[in-house]
């Protein structure tokens, strides 16, 4: 999946929170969007996947050429974000029940074989709000990497993990590059302020550089 943004601005009220930026994110790619607090990173993503409307000029993700519909993206799309919540009330089987009922696990895992990866293994009943903190980000940036999706958006994917929990995240961001179900490239896109969270040689966009 190809994102081509062209011109792209976002105010509000008066005040522009970054604008001007075009650039191109191709299928395989990582591209970090870094910036200090309240440089718009998060605003950026929340445009890009269609929640929040952009202000300027445009974006259009391309499958295979062709321009995707855009009440049709999140068809395509996984997020993982401090704010946005899973149901504290379910358990980890339930939760996991729910998500793939809308997407399809990546290369063919299996259920067990994703809460293995994300070394959450006999907590299947254990309702989400018991979870320490740590637990609960490794289940959301697992369930956004292990999912079969054509783009990904990270934001501040390390909040509350610990070094061996840095250490998984980044190796499971690297495997999450390589060609996944039908050989798709995923398109990775990271809003953070810490380099833990992107790997090297990974594509940047300044915030700072649109304002």
């Amino acid at each position: 999946m190809t994102i081509q943004i062209t011109g792209l601005g976002k105010r509000f009220n008066r005040d522009w929170i970054f604008r001007n930026l075009s650039i191109e994110l191709v299928s395989g790619s990582c591209t970090a969007v870094l910036g200090p607090n309240g440089s718009g990173k998060s605003t950026l993503l929340s445009v890009l996947w269609n929640q929040v409307p952009q202000s300027e000029g445009s974006f259009n993700y391309l499958k295979n050429g062709v321009q995707v519909e855009q009440d049709s993206i999140f068809n395509f799309i996984t997020i993982a974000a401090p704010y946005l919540e899973l149901p504290e009330e379910l358990s980890l089987q339930e939760i996991l029940d729910f998500h793939f009922r809308f997407k399809k696990p990546a290369s063919g895992m299996s259920l067990e074989t994703i809460q293995n990866i994300i070394g959450l293994v006999g907590t299947g009943e254990k309702p989400f709000r018991e979870f320490s903190s740590g637990m609960k980000q490794r289940l959301k940036v697992g369930l956004a990497l292990l999912s079969d999706a054509s783009v990904t958006f990270l934001d501040e994917p390390t909040t509350n993990l610990d070094e061996q929990g840095i250490q998984w995240y980044q190796g499971l961001l690297q495997n999450s590059l390589k060609p996944g179900l039908g050989g798709i490239l995923r398109t990775i896109v990271i809003a953070t302020n810490t380099k833990e969270d992107y790997l090297p040689g990974t594509s940047v966009i300044q915030m700072n550089d649109y304002k």
